[in-house]
């Protein structure tokens, strides 16, 4: 040890053992502070060991410590958003929609929306065709035996009888003669009855011809009423678009078919009845909607008891606080802790 750092060490003593005689008044010499150790050098060529990395401090029990609330002006990173949940598809049924679709991770859920969507758009732009076909088929279907037997099928004798219908109305004298012969002899007519047939037919020399009943309609009366039945159905369309977007109708999809008869009932009884109350009669009726709006009636119940019963827990706990909602589990409050405790007790017994 050099002798400057053994001369400052003593002096540094004798001052201590000083400060200690000396009355309590006076403080304390500081001592001096002892200079860092300088690491040693490092040979040319050596490789410098490597220092271990610092440990962060960790709290009690091994668990990093907790993070310092943040300073006043310091901005605190936004919290999340619950994740909002999209209406399920109309087409599936309620029971499956309430039990299972919440539960499907969000990039399914986008997928079977967008593949619905697509459906939607598939079926609104190919309306008027099916519309069509159905009508069609409808038509052909009482005379598929005769088609069946003249070996046709319903587009086939459509189409011969557009073009025989061509020749009759578009053709020549000689064309339409020619046309009528091939049917005469198709379906074997007998000339005969044929003749007399069209002499019943044709006017007579002099004879009246007979009044037509269409003739004695008014046709102003006729387009008054067509605008009064146009008016009632634009304000009917109105108002069932206005209740399906008011959001009060969820299952609207679901027992839109049953509100129909129930207000076409009505309607043969001269009963009048709003679309909240056919809406309201649907639901009791639907045997999937009335089981999931029965579920939904009786969870809120339980959640209503139990937070009424957690409520009175916390107020005898704490010895006072908000007092829980008067007549919990439907039973009457008594306006003091006794009976909010009673009525609380009342309603798990109940639960």
């Amino acid at each position: 040890m050099p002798p400057e750092e053994e001369g400052s060490i003593r002096e540094a003593l004798s001052a201590a053992f000083d400060a200690d005689e000396t009355p309590p008044e006076t403080p304390p010499e500081t001592p001096p502070e002892v200079p860092p150790k300088t690491p040693p050098e490092t040979p040319p060529g050596d490789v410098p060991p490597e220092i271990p990395p610092e440990t962060p401090p960790v709290g009690k029990e091994g668990t990093p410590p907790v993070p310092a609330a943040a300073k006043p002006g310091e901005s605190t990173p936004p919290a999340t958003p619950p994740e909002v949940v999209e209406k399920p598809p109309a087409s599936w049924k309620p029971t499956i929609r309430e039990a299972h679709w919440a539960k499907l991770p969000k990039e399914v859920r986008d997928e079977v929306n967008r593949r619905e969507r697509e459906i939607t758009t598939t079926l609104s732009q190919t309306a008027d065709a099916r519309k069509f076909a159905h009508r069609f088929a409808e038509t052909a279907r009482p005379y598929e035996h005769i088609m069946r037997m003249e070996g046709n099928d319903p587009m086939i004798a459509f189409e011969s009888y557009l073009k025989t219908a061509t020749i009759l109305r578009q053709g020549t004298p000689q064309e339409k003669a020619t046309g009528l012969a091939q049917i005469i002899k198709q379906f074997s007519v007998d000339p005969g009855l044929l003749d007399n047939a069209l002499v019943g037919i044709l006017p007579q020399p002099g004879a009246t011809p007979p009044l037509d009943p269409a003739s004695f309609r008014d046709p102003r009366i006729d387009e008054m009423q067509r605008q009064h039945e146009a008016l009632q159905q634009e304000a009917a369309s109105t108002e069932l678009q206005t209740f399906v977007d008011s959001g009060e109708a969820e299952f609207f999809s679901d027992v839109e078919d049953l509100m129909s008869d129930i207000l076409r009932l009505a309607a043969d009884r001269n009963q009048k009845m709003g679309l909240q109350e056919a809406y309201s009669r649907a639901i009791i009726i639907h045997p999937e909607v009335s089981k999931v709006v029965q579920a939904r009636t009786e969870a809120a119940g339980v959640a209503a008891r139990t937070k009424a019963a957690e409520l009175a827990r916390k107020k005898v706990v704490r010895g006072g606080g908000p007092p829980p909602p008067a007549g919990v589990g439907g039973a009457p409050s008594g306006g003091n802790l006794r009976s909010d405790i009673e009525a609380a007790i009342d309603a798990q017994g109940s639960m």
